[in-house]
């Protein structure tokens, strides 16, 4: 039979109505249940921004009949994640219900030392792509993954001499015609971009590398910077971002393209 979860009838919960399955009904309302009375969900995320954050929030207060929940995302670069995370565990404190980045190797740590809380979602299963390309964990998460490709933009770039400017390659953003005029994610700080500009060079070689750092590309700690510094113009391009900066550019008609190189490009889980 149905029920009533915080005031609201359980045939009105769109998770609940879903499930056939007496099992798995009481399963999640049960869950529900938990968290009406705990009352607060806190992550901590990078790449989700906080205008994305919103919603996300409101979805999932509204699938579970959860309205007086409250949501509280924390912005954050991998690195600062990382470290304020591992305080915590070490001061046994969990002030995050989630965690949300792609700093895989830590996840990996984290997995070994017993520190991750294991479920197994029946919505997993809907990530195939994922388990097949082994970037799930099956009983801790489903990942998908995302790719760190330049960004650029062909008018700043016809204004520093490189018109009609078509890259294909890795080799065509370490010209020199772009030094001083090109960013990208600091690796010392980034956790997610240190391997990805590892297995850049892999592809790429250490001469690639040398080149790179004669450009001087300038460096900041969040995709978002890269993304608004090469729309605004104020450089030609970024080296390490994702599909979401590009469209979100595009979105805004500001003239910039992304490229996919032919060496490849690196994918990292986001788990």
């Amino acid at each position: 039979g149905y029920g009533e979860v915080g005031g609201v009838g359980l045939v009105d919960v769109p998770a609940l109505a879903a499930i056939s399955d007496t099992a798995e009904r009481a399963r999640v309302q049960a869950l529900i249940e938990g968290a009406r009375k705990e009352g607060g969900l806190s992550w901590i995320g990078v790449q989700i921004e906080p205008g994305h954050a919103n919603p996300i929030l409101a979805e999932f207060k509204r699938y579970y009949g959860l309205d007086d929940l409250k949501g509280e995302y924390t912005y954050a670069g991998t690195g600062e994640i990382v470290t304020r995370i591992e305080q915590l565990l070490r001061a046994k404190r969990k002030e995050f219900d989630i965690v949300w980045t792609a700093s895989w190797a830590w996840y990996k740590d984290l997995l070994k030392r017993g520190e991750i809380m294991q479920y197994d979602s029946p919505h997993y299963a809907a990530y195939t792509l994922s388990d097949q390309n082994g970037m799930s964990q099956k009983g801790y998460w489903a990942s998908d993954a995302y790719a760190f490709a330049p960004i650029y933009n062909p008018q700043t770039m016809e204004q520093n001499g490189l018109k009609n400017f078509n890259p294909t390659s890795w080799n065509d953003f370490v010209d020199p015609r772009l030094a001083g005029r090109i960013c990208m994610i600091d690796v010392m700080v980034s956790t997610s971009a240190a391997p990805v500009l590892a297995g850049v060079v892999k592809a790429m070689g250490d001469e690639w590398l040398k080149k790179l750092g004669a450009l001087k590309p300038a460096l900041h700690i969040k995709a978002a910077q890269g993304r608004e510094w090469v729309g605004s113009g104020e450089f030609a391009a970024t080296l390490l971002n994702s599909p979401k900066d590009a469209l979100s550019l595009q979105q805004r008609n500001i003239p910039t393209k992304q490229v996919f190189p032919k060496e490849g490009v690196v994918l990292i889980p986001f788990a």
